[in-house]
């Protein structure tokens, strides 16, 4: 008996670091938001960002879209701004919260941004 579940816990070893990928040294924590899915956040201008995020929010590829919606939003960008804050609002491809989103969206109107000084009148009531 304990020959056969040394067995199946070596065969079961076996199969997880096969799936695991551990004889790769690989750590998925090594991986940054945006590295697989497309062009670098680096050395890009806040329209630049958000050109490539706003593609992707059309084809509402959110989770793709967000790291660069996110530094174009943080670089200042006003339309950035305010659809980050409707993508917390409504939990796409970011964790969902009215907290952030409002922030957004304080940020993108007061720069004018027409969308986020309604969405804000709406956090209010």
């Amino acid at each position: 008996m304990k020959k056969t579940s040394r067995i199946l816990g070596i065969l079961l070893l076996s199969v997880l670091f096969f799936f695991v990928g551990c004889d790769k040294g690989e750590k998925k924590s090594d991986a940054k938001p945006g590295a697989a899915m497309g062009p670098s956040l680096e050395g890009k201008s806040a329209a630049e960002l958000f050109g490539i995020a706003a593609k992707l929010y059309d084809q509402k590829k959110y989770f793709e879209c967000s790291p660069y919606m996110k530094k174009a939003a943080e670089m200042g960008h006003a339309e950035a701004q305010s659809r980050l804050g409707k993508m917390y609002f409504n939990a796409w491809g970011v964790p969902h919260s009215h907290e952030i989103a409002r922030k957004w969206h304080e940020k993108a109107a007061a720069q004018g941004n027409k969308e986020s000084i309604k969405k804000l009148k709406n956090f209010r009531h």
